[in-house]
């Protein structure tokens, strides 16, 4: 029987079910019970506190690209004002040279809007993956301690229709590309996702990761 459970939970590794599930295998020769525990990944997603962090400053970033790109659109506007109510005849060709000025001008606006548009949607495929690897980090971490021989990750929670985060619609797009459904049915004694979710949101550990992040991004 050991040998079966051994050979399951490398299977089910190396098709990698559960979006990297974390598998500790079992020493042979120990008597100990094998712990399998399940995690919803869904709810850590939701209740991390750095995730809030991460979106407040995307969501920042995002309010000072629509100020710059308004101030220029404002900017070109009274440009265009100008040259209309101004004293060069239209039709002229000076007329003609400043509008293709302002049409070249609006041209590179558009392109500036893409870009920075590109910019921030970096950020949030970043920003999520960053998020996700946390998650994975402290499962692992608890995992670990509790000498936990497979830990599977489901998302039961499904995806939050009303909600308009960046954040949010990046995450499903992860989990649902990551096919975490494939775990049909768990008793509920494996589920350790209370536990997981206190040791995420402790300080030392929210301490630990701010470090994390801090060194990678140097």
């Amino acid at each position: 029987m050991k040998r079966n459970v051994q050979g399951i939970a490398l299977a089910l590794f190396g098709l990698g079910l559960g979006f990297g599930a974390t598998v500790h295998a079992q020493n042979k020769g120990s008597r100990r019970p094998t712990k399998i525990g399940v995690v919803d990944i869904g709810v850590l997603f939701k209740e991390y506190k750095r995730k809030d962090d991460l979106e407040a400053k995307i969501n920042q970033e995002r309010e000072d690209m629509k100020s710059e790109i308004e101030g220029d659109e404002k900017k070109l506007a009274e440009k265009a004002k100008a040259l209309e109510n101004g004293p060069l005849r239209k039709g002229s060709a000076p007329w003609q040279q400043q509008a293709d000025l302002l049409r070249e001008e609006q041209f590179r606006l558009e392109l500036k809007q893409k870009r920075l548009q590109q910019s921030l949607q970096k950020r949030v495929e970043e920003n999520t993956l960053q998020i996700l690897q946390e998650l994975e980090s402290t499962i692992k971490e608890y995992a670990g301690k509790r000498r936990y021989a497979l830990v599977l990750k489901v998302d039961r929670s499904g995806p939050d229709t009303n909600s308009d985060s960046e954040l949010n619609k990046k995450f499903q797009e992860q989990i649902f590309r990551a096919q975490i459904s494939d775990v049909l049915y768990y008793d509920g004694d494996v589920d350790i996702t209370k536990e997981v979710n206190e040791l995420l949101n402790s300080a030392a550990n929210l301490r630990r990761l701010e470090q994390q992040s801090q060194e990678q991004g140097k």
